[in-house]
């Protein structure tokens, strides 16, 4: 019998990729049918993930993302690390969410008490990643879970922030079971990573398997609580299997060290499940990112071939709103004049109709075609300029941000917002103020559960159950009354 590493994933990428399919990137949803148009473009682009099957994953501690700019900052170290999905640990954001960035699409689970800007976990995953994205499921602030189609199974990326030392037991072991419940759902044949900061150092030293004798310092007490954890569910803790410098191992530096006593630990990790071990190419962390975090970035080269993803095709919407503009109305109708003119033809019974219908359409066409092209959105925080982006690459310790640049911003935000309102045009001006405030993002954060509590994972198992909903949500048992006009008894006679 063969055994089970993980090599059985590393296949060259699909040959039956052509011209005619591509992937969609803009609706995270399961599999959609085949849209037989798409551009050489889009191809290339997914080509440059699946270079040698391998993506780079990573996790990172980055104390919270409520600072201005911090998103920006996140975003640009990414890139620099050419990393493909950054899982996140202590985002300070609160409830469940999705939202998209220029260049990736961020999904996140946080505290549901509006008042609690503490742990929250998330993901960056880049675009041309997020149409392989099928189920996401918030289990708390603490634990969340991706799921992306893979070629010949499921990849299960699982971001973690464990509670710190400071934390009581009971706290640590809720952690753990609701980690191992999460587990629970998930099948064996699949590939399973869980990445984040566990707050636990396991040492040097190789344990069955387990850990490997590359990793830093002593073991600590929750250090053997994760040890257990991974054993006991046949996991491997990846960063300690590489044999690199120490500069390469530790992930988080004590505010209590200093240039005579210097503490460093290792603390954040990468697991996999031990079928799929080798497919782990190398894992390493990267002391010279930052976003003003204590904690080192752990990047991890992983080997894998991602399932093709049908593409979606996208109604096309007509842009009438510029028609308010009477300059734009008058161009419009100007071109359209023109065209009528230059394209005048008569009726031909010669000439076959359906010709001569595309030809009286054309003009027509042109114009609708410009008017359904889709409106340009600023970034989030828009007013973070180029210049500043370069900063923070060549200093990357220290953040400098262009308060002039943002006082600018939104300057030219209220005065587009007041201009919206003199004119009576309220349909752009709650669509401009929802854009600003960001009030219009989509709660996504609803596990389904079955009638015993637990949930459900399966695509079909979650129609059933919304089909089981419905049923009891209008199942009437009531009894019919009857129609008293209709009820027999004596005649009422008048005295």
């Amino acid at each position: 019998m063969r055994k089970a590493t993980g090599n059985h994933l590393i296949s060259s990428f699909p040959s039956i990729i052509s011209s005619k399919n591509s992937y969609n990137i803009e609706q995270h949803a399961n599999a959609v049918n085949l849209n037989n148009s798409t551009n050489s473009k889009s191809l290339n682009n997914v080509a440059a993930i699946y270079k040698n099957n391998e993506i780079r994953i990573a996790t990172w501690n980055v104390r919270g993302l409520l600072q201005a700019g911090k998103v920006e900052n996140l975003e640009q170290e990414k890139k620099r690390m050419e990393i493909d999905v950054l899982g996140i640990s202590e985002t300070h954001w609160i409830d469940c969410s999705e939202f998209n960035t220029s260049e990736n699409f961020v999904i996140y689970s946080g505290s549901t008490h509006s008042n609690n800007h503490r742990n929250g976990v998330g993901f960056f995953v880049s675009s041309k990643l997020k149409a392989m994205i099928t189920t996401s499921i918030q289990t708390s602030d603490r634990i969340m879970l991706i799921q992306l189609k893979a070629k010949n199974n499921m990849l299960n990326l699982i971001q973690v922030y464990a509670p710190t030392s400071d934390s009581t037991i009971d706290e640590c072991n809720e952690f753990y079971n609701e980690l191992e419940a999460t587990l629970s759902i998930l099948k064996k044949e699949d590939t399973t990573i869980i990445m984040g900061d566990f707050n636990a150092k396991v040492g040097s030293g190789e344990v069955e398997n387990t850990v490997g004798k590359f990793g830093l310092g002593k073991r600590n007490e929750r250090g053997d609580k994760l040890v257990e954890f991974s054993i006991d569910n046949d996991f491997v803790i990846t960063n300690t299997w590489f044999k690199l410098p120490p500069r390469r191992l530790y992930t988080w530096t004590s505010p209590k060290s200093s240039s005579k006593s210097i503490i460093k630990n290792q603390i954040d990790y990468i697991l996999v499940n031990r079928r799929f071990r080798n497919a782990i190419k190398n894992a390493k962390t990267y002391p010279g990112a930052d976003v003003n975090s204590d904690h080192n970035p752990v990047v991890a080269n992983l080997k894998i071939v991602f399932k093709k993803c049908p593409k979606k095709s996208d109604n096309v919407k007509l842009n009438l709103h510029r028609l308010n503009n009477p300059d734009v109305r008058k161009t419009y109708a100007e071109k359209l004049n023109s065209d009528l003119y230059s394209n005048r033809f008569t009726i031909n019974s010669q000439v076959n109709v359906d010709d001569q219908c595309s030809q009286f359409k054309r003009p027509f066409n042109s114009v609708l075609s410009d008017l359904s092209k889709r409106e340009t959105y600023k970034a989030r925080k828009a007013w973070m300029s180029e210049e500043i982006l370069r900063l923070m690459e060549k200093r990357r310790k220290y953040k400098a941000i262009d308060e002039l640049a943002k006082q600018k911003y939104w300057e030219m935000q209220c005065t587009e917002i007041e201009n919206l309102d003199k004119q009576h045009n309220l349909l752009q001006l709650h669509k401009k103020i929802k854009q600003v405030t960001r009030i219009s993002k989509k709660n996504n954060c609803g596990n389904l559960k079955d009638k015993n509590g637990s949930i459900i994972f399966d695509p079909e198992d979650r129609l059933k159950r919304w089909e089981e909903y419905v049923e009891d949500l209008f199942d009437d048992v009531r009894v019919c009354t009857p129609d008293p006009l209709e009820a027999s008894g004596p005649v009422i006679i008048k005295s």
